[in-house]
């Protein structure tokens, strides 16, 4: 035999592996039962030490874990990642706006090129920010941008009209800070 080796028999019970190869009679029940006393045998010899069967046993466990933990993170991280995204993209239709505002406050006129800057700069609001920040952009602040032009062009007559005009103006600036703020806003 093996170093370390154990005899496969159960003297007490009368079994061994060569009695049950050479039959111990023509009785199959009789072998099932020889055959389940050596399993029964075999299952009682511990082969590993305790603590490396409890290794064993909460191992799958640990790796399981650690698997949900870094999926965990890395949905958090794609979860900021993509709030980063959309927080740079409304804040190029903010920069945007707040030049073209700045442009014709500081000009008093609103030229074709700060026309096209600012409908270039809104392009995505219906997508970026809810119906009212969008309708304001469009609609609000787009007519009284072009109602700034307009008086600045009419001469002296509608002196008057454009300072209502630009008083309008800034009046919306702080409007437009106070609508788009909250979605300005980086949270954790």
């Amino acid at each position: 035999m093996w170093p370390g080796a154990t005899r496969t028999s159960c003297d007490g019970l009368g079994l061994s592996i060569s009695s049950w190869r050479h039959g111990s009679g023509s009785d199959p029940l009789a072998r099932i039962e020889e055959l389940t006393q050596l399993a029964i045998f075999a299952v009682m010899e511990p082969s590993l030490p305790t603590w490396i069967q409890y290794v064993e046993a909460i191992g799958p466990t640990a790796v399981a874990g650690a698997v949900a933990y870094v999926a965990w993170r890395q949905w958090r991280n794609d979860r900021w990642r993509l709030r980063e995204a959309l927080w740079e993209r409304r804040y190029r239709v903010y920069k945007a706006v707040m030049a073209s505002i700045g442009a014709a406050m500081a000009n008093g006129d609103f030229t074709r090129d700060d026309q096209i800057d600012y409908l270039n700069g809104i392009k995505e609001t219906l997508w970026l920010f809810d119906d009212e920040v969008s309708t304001f952009l469009e609609e609000t602040l787009w007519r009284t941008l072009l109602e700034v032009h307009s008086t600045h062009v009419g001469g002296a007559a509608s002196a008057d009209a454009h300072a209502a005009r630009m008083d309008d103006l800034r009046d919306q600036y702080d409007q437009l800070r106070m609508m788009m703020k909250p979605f300005l806003r980086l949270r954790s």
